[in-house]
């Protein structure tokens, strides 16, 4: 799961492990942070809690890296897993780095639109 996504296939993961071999997850949204109305809230709270019994392999991005709340919440999810789990980040990789645009769009584009950074997005799918 990519996103949200990645909070979802965390959760089912977490929840079903009984159905699944191992889970992917790209770039997982793990923590909510809306200082607006000081709501910080780790995602999904059943997988921070049940932690998980299958292989997870998680692909983050730079740019989540350097958000604090959500780093730390990254890590402690991965803290929870129990048969195995690996994790990578791509150094110049940015959240929508792992979007199925890059390969649509020229990569001049997608650097004006945010979706990658100074670095090719098919560089970060290399590394």
């Amino acid at each position: 799961g990519f996103s949200f996504g990645g909070a979802t296939a965390a959760l089912v993961a977490a929840t079903m492990p009984e159905h699944y071999k191992c889970a992917v997850l790209w770039d997982g949204w793990f923590h909510i942070v809306l200082d607006s109305i000081q709501l910080y809230r780790d995602l999904p709270q059943q997988a921070f809690e049940r932690g998980f019994s299958i292989p997870v392999c998680f692909i983050g991005s730079g740019q989540f890296a350097a958000m604090d709340k959500l780093a730390d919440a990254t890590k402690r999810i991965q803290a929870t897993c129990r048969a195995g789990m690996e994790a990578h980040v791509p150094e110049h990789s940015v959240h929508m780095s792992f979007c199925d645009m890059v390969w649509w769009l020229p990569s001049p584009l997608l650097a004006k639109f945010g979706f990658s950074d100074k670095t090719s997005p098919y560089q970060t799918y290399l590394e």
